[in-house]
């Protein structure tokens, strides 16, 4: 690991000049730099004693919009809840993902491919924009996420027999253990148990699949029994946690900000009673996406069928569970009915891996090009909608089409990224 030091330490710098950069452009300029996410995740962590956690935790969903495990704001209260260290905590954690990177890599490929995977994901302007502008999504599921695939690397390369042993239960268990806590602080890295559970099965055998099975339930149950715990604290018939952080994200409804093209009738419901948030305004778009999402579930079984790892050499079973995570998330994503731009770290991450399963990098690389012009224009006509007044005619109506072309690209990414891993025999 010494190899990748500088670039642990130059990716650091170069994150905590981007924060102190934050502090000024926030403040001279009418446009902020910080998303307002950190600022929901600030107020709510203002709302939680840490002296008194069970308690209080619950007030943390007094907080506006805030959706999200109460842990989150416990962990800020107690770091010293302010926009800058927030900032500084989830730089560090951002990476820490780098870092775990390269442990999963170095475990099935050479050095330097690794520290290639390692710097692709360090010196990605996305992930530093993302963290620096004030998104948690590094700390509370990445992290989880590539801790999991690292234990996992581990126990795929020992190839141990299929015989109860410490060392061979140790490492499943710290895997699901790890994916546990993902799936309690951000839902959807539960997507990744399946073929997880099956990918430990053929490196180690049932005891171990046993074993994953356990930490997946301890990691996600635990925490998750303990935030159900302090709903009881609130007020006599009032769940917040049950009601804000999981059951909101089965019927939210988004016109702002949301790259998907389900914004539209959210958008127009508007007109049909008053502002989105009302029960009048949202009773239309509630029948056209808050619904079940069946084409989203369909891609994503379909492509955890088609990437679920099979093969028995060691190795071959963490290249294959890299391109599942990331086909079945990218898949997730760009069918999802809400879509904003933490969401594409998401499958990111996995991207970084592309040095060890693939070594042509020409159709990815041309995919993702033309992603990133879907993206420009979107945001380009997002701008005009959003922040012009009034928004200039037809604003609407490009937005939408920019919507439907940046899904189009998405999924035309996931359908290189299969094609691609097929010819080098991943799957």
């Amino acid at each position: 690991m010494a190899s990748i030091y500088r670039d642990v330490f130059v990716s650091l710098s170069l994150r905590f000049i981007v924060v102190a950069y934050s502090v000024y452009h926030d403040a001279s300029y009418d446009v902020p730099y910080t998303d307002v996410d950190m600022y929901v995740y600030l107020d709510a962590a203002s709302r939680v004693d840490a002296a008194d956690a069970i308690a209080t935790m619950h007030r943390a969903f007094d907080a506006p919009t805030y959706r999200y495990t109460p842990l989150l704001a416990l962990t800020l209260s107690t770091l010293g809840a302010h926009v800058v260290t927030s900032k500084v905590i989830f730089c560090i954690a951002d990476v820490l993902v780098g870092v775990l990177i390269h442990a999963v890599a170095r475990e099935i490929t050479t050095p330097a491919n690794a520290v290639k995977c390692a710097t692709l994901w360090l010196y990605n302007p996305l992930a530093i924009n993302i963290a620096t502008r004030g998104s948690c999504d590094a700390m509370m599921a990445l992290v989880p996420v590539t801790a999991a695939l690292a234990a996992f690397a581990r126990l795929d390369k020992s190839s141990f027999a299929h015989s109860l042993d410490r060392r061979r239960l140790g490492l499943p268990l710290l895997s699901g253990l790890c994916l546990g806590v993902a799936a309690h602080a951000r839902i959807y890295p539960v997507l990744y148990g399946p073929c997880t559970l099956v990918a430990v099965y053929h490196a180690a055998g049932l005891a171990a699949a046993a074993a994953f099975a356990c930490g997946c339930a301890l990691g996600g149950g635990v925490p998750t029994a303990i935030c159900l715990w302090t709903d009881t604290f609130a007020e006599a018939g009032d769940m917040p946690y049950l009601s804000h952080a999981l059951l909101y994200h089965t019927k939210r409804v988004d016109f702002r900000h949301n790259f998907a093209p389900h914004w539209l009738p959210a958008y127009l419901s508007r007109f049909r009673g008053g502002d989105a948030d009302d029960s009048n305004g949202t009773t239309y778009a509630e029948h056209i996406v808050a619904g079940p999402n069946y084409p989203q579930l369909a891609a994503v079984a379909a492509t955890m069928w088609a990437t679920i790892p099979s093969q028995h050499a060691p190795g071959a079973k963490t290249r294959q569970l890299v391109v599942c995570y990331l086909c079945s998330t990218m898949a997730f994503v760009a069918l999802n009915k809400v879509i904003t731009a933490q969401y594409f770290v998401w499958w990111i991450v996995f991207l970084s891996f592309l040095p060890i399963y693939c070594s042509r990098w020409r159709g990815v690389l041309l995919s993702c090009a033309v992603w990133v012009v879907a993206h420009g224009a979107w945001l380009a006509c997002a701008y005009q909608l959003e922040f012009t007044s009034p928004p200039p005619t037809g604003a609407a109506a490009w937005t939408h089409a920019a919507s439907c072309a940046f899904v189009t690209m998405k999924c035309l990414l996931v359908c290189v990224t299969l094609q691609l891993a097929r010819k080098e025999n991943v799957m």
